[in-house]
């Protein structure tokens, strides 16, 4: 019985990431399938809820632009200090 379960899905995971394939692969078909709901169908067949955020991308993309600026910023700092001290 699990070893059935077991098949069926990992099946179904390799079904989705055909279906992933094919909507990253013809922009045709990809117009028409939901990537949110894919997400959300992976994030449940996997048993991992956080996987799947609405808009998650967004936000990450977010946060590592803002953690480069502050990078940016902290080097402008350090060049602008190190020129005051003429090094």
């Amino acid at each position: 019985m699990g070893a059935r379960r077991f098949a069926e899905k990992a099946k179904r995971m390799q079904t989705l990431q055909q279906i992933m394939q094919i909507k990253a692969g013809d922009p045709t078909v990809g117009a028409h399938m939901s990537g949110k709901l894919i997400a959300k169908i992976f994030s449940e067949e996997l048993d991992e809820q956080a996987l799947f955020g609405e808009n998650i991308a967004v936000f990450e993309q977010a946060e590592t632009q803002k953690a480069a600026m502050d990078a940016e910023a902290d080097m402008q700092e350090d060049l602008e200090i190190k020129a005051e001290q003429g090094l």
